[in-house]
């Protein structure tokens, strides 16, 4: 199948290009020293076109405009494992569009600052990737912890990686 480029701009101003393959579910394999805690996230866009699974609105010249809605639920690893579906079952059948995405805190640090893109690859098989987080000062007084990790995920063409996080 072929692959389409899709870039979405998220709340903070981050934005992120995913390259999209169509139907496989990305599972992630987080290894560290348990000092921090990741979830995964994607935007799923409902494959139903019902009102309840749709969005409306007038926009600036008038017209009346029709859109699926959009989720962006998270995803928490389970004994290492996160499992980003590819459908994300309900009255609206989500479909993931796109790639995804990691973020990191810790149990006293609650917020991450960033995320780390996830892009779906075509290899046969990858090697270990890093990514690496420290908890910086951030907020409007330069006050607030926050966990900040830098890296990119590659997964493989059956939509596995493993990740190692380094702190």
């Amino acid at each position: 199948m072929g692959k389409k480029l899709v870039v979405f701009s998220v709340a903070l101003f981050l934005s992120f290009t995913c390259f999209a393959s169509k139907g496989k579910d990305i599972r992630l394999s987080i290894k560290g020293d348990g000092t921090f805690l990741s979830h995964g996230g994607a935007i799923y866009q409902a494959t139903k076109n019902t009102p309840n699974c749709t969005e409306s609105w007038f926009d600036e010249g008038g017209a009346y405009v029709t859109m699926s809605k959009r989720i962006y639920p998270t995803f928490e690893a389970i004994n290492g494992i996160i499992l980003l579906p590819y459908f994300y079952e309900s009255h609206c059948n989500y479909e993931r569009i796109g790639g995804a995405y990691l973020n990191f805190t810790t149990s006293e640090v609650l917020t991450s600052y960033n995320v780390v893109d996830v892009f779906e690859g075509d290899a046969e098989t990858l090697s270990e990737q890093v990514v690496a987080c420290k908890i910086i000062l951030s907020g409007p007084n330069n006050d607030e912890e926050m966990v900040s990790c830098v890296g990119g995920v590659v997964t493989d063409a059956n939509g596995y990686a493993s990740i190692s996080v380094w702190y």
